[in-house]
């Protein structure tokens, strides 16, 4: 099945790619093209001069299954001219955050107000070394006023980690990918952790299991689970035990629409549900690391690059992007001089 329209993350070191200090040093002269030739928009996402680099590029179509497919890279003709466009790259997404910075916490397709990093309880978050660059450190306390939070936009005033998206997508049909490492799961009565939630603005601080919220939590069984309003009520939806590892960042996805649920993790088809989604809130708050209202564990670990679209996906999209991620789906041939 072919793949469409997947920003596929680039990462460059000194060490992998040596050619890297021949970049502009502001990176303006990086380009690239698939093979008839066509510009490819793409975003910068991390520059360091001679150092690192970590480009998203918008590759219209390719089959991850049958290989040929190239991606072309420019570099070392610099003009000045500011092509890195996130909201090019990013075209049919409510919003990507990236999360590398504690001080520029913003949608990356509109720049976005910067948000606050703020606990709850007296704990805050903090930046930390994520996937690919920097995340955000959760400080998860089971049971206690010691749950971690980032409050990047203004809220509801419930407790919560929650982004407004610009542009938030619906909530019948949407999906949403993200990098997560749990440093531990929640025991004793809450014994699940939320990595995201997405709920209604208008209405009271939702602990999830409700017909306005649509949540995924890891649990102490090491399953990934998902409560999704439906036709049958609020239906919780679960993969199989022992899917989830400790301390290691894995790749985590959830599509939804009216033909059913889809959920992958590192790749891997994990929830393959028909269930008929009933979902007609309007989103206004999206949760990360815990739910608006204390009804499961907060999330103890580091969450990073968080890419919410306003479409659903299928399974192959998410497997590709996982592979991407990992550094798996594009292989690097030998350097070519110009003329």
């Amino acid at each position: 099945e072919d793949v469409v329209g997947l920003p596929v993350p680039i990462s460059l070191t000194a060490g992998a790619f040596p050619e890297i200090d021949s970049i502009a040093a502001d990176g303006r002269d990086v380009l690239f093209f698939d093979d008839p030739g066509n510009a490819l928009p793409y975003e910068r996402q991390i520059y360091v001069d001679g150092s690192s680099a970590v480009f998203n590029v918008r590759v219209p179509r390719f089959n991850p299954r049958v290989g040929g497919d190239a991606v072309w890279m420019y570099f070392g003709s610099a003009d000045g001219v500011e092509r890195s466009n996130a909201a090019a790259a990013f075209p049919d997404y409510a919003s990507v955050w990236h999360l590398d910075s504690s001080t520029t916490i913003a949608d990356a397709r509109t720049g976005g107000t910067p948000a606050n990093s703020i606990g709850f309880g007296g704990i805050d978050i903090s930046p930390t070394t994520g996937f690919l660059g920097g995340g955000i450190n959760f400080v998860g306390v089971n049971g206690a006023d010691g749950e971690s939070f980032a409050f990047l936009q203004p809220f509801n005033g419930n407790n919560g980690a929650l982004v407004t998206p610009p542009s938030p997508p619906p909530s019948s049909a949407a999906s949403y990918s993200l990098i997560a490492n749990p440093r531990s799961f929640s025991t004793g009565g809450q014994n699940g952790e939320f990595t995201l939630m997405l709920s209604d603005l208008g209405t009271p601080a939702s602990p999830c299991v409700d017909g306005v919220s649509i949540c995924s939590l890891f649990f102490n069984d090491g399953s990934f689970q998902v409560f999704v309003p439906n036709s049958n009520g609020v239906g919780l939806i679960t993969s199989g035990a022992g899917v989830v590892p400790l301390n290691q960042f894995k790749h985590e996805s959830l599509s939804w629409s009216s033909s059913g649920i889809q959920a992958t993790f590192d790749g891997r088809t994990v929830i393959d549900s028909s269930v008929t989604v009933n979902a007609g809130f309007a989103v206004g708050n999206i949760v990360l690391g815990m739910a608006e209202q204390d009804g499961n564990g907060p999330f103890n670990g580091v969450i990073d690059e968080v890419r919410i679209s306003n479409v659903p996906r299928a399974a192959s999209f998410y497997r590709a992007e996982s592979k991407a991620f990992a550094g798996l789906l594009l292989q690097r041939s030998a350097v070519e001089a110009g003329p």
